[in-house]
């Protein structure tokens, strides 16, 4: 739970990141200055947060593409063997992350 947050996070995962990094403002946190938010859709609206939202990009169109290929030939063919396809995200860095350094 974000209200849960102790001094020593420095990130956070599964929250609507709107929320999330209102819950972070009114907690008196900072992003990316004392917790880092990534979001996973590079949603249109990351870009008009207070702070530009880091995010993982998907290629839909390709997959969309892909997988209704892959619907095609499974009804035309379903004796055929469905192969995985794996397709690689694209990091967006924007403002909202900040590397971590530790002293030890």
């Amino acid at each position: 739970d974000i209200t849960d947050l102790g001094a020593s996070e420095s990130y956070i995962v599964g929250f609507s990141y709107i929320g999330g990094m209102n819950a972070i403002a009114e907690r008196g946190l900072r992003i990316p200055e004392d917790i880092s938010v990534i979001g996973i859709d590079d949603s249109k609206i990351s870009v008009l947060c207070d702070v530009a939202l880091t995010t993982v990009r998907h290629p839909h169109q390709i997959l969309g593409e892909t997988a209704a290929k892959m619907l095609m030939d499974q009804m035309n063919m379903p004796q055929k063997t469905v192969e995985d396809v794996v397709y690689m995200p694209e990091l967006i860095i924007r403002d909202s992350v900040k590397r971590i350094t530790e002293n030890l």
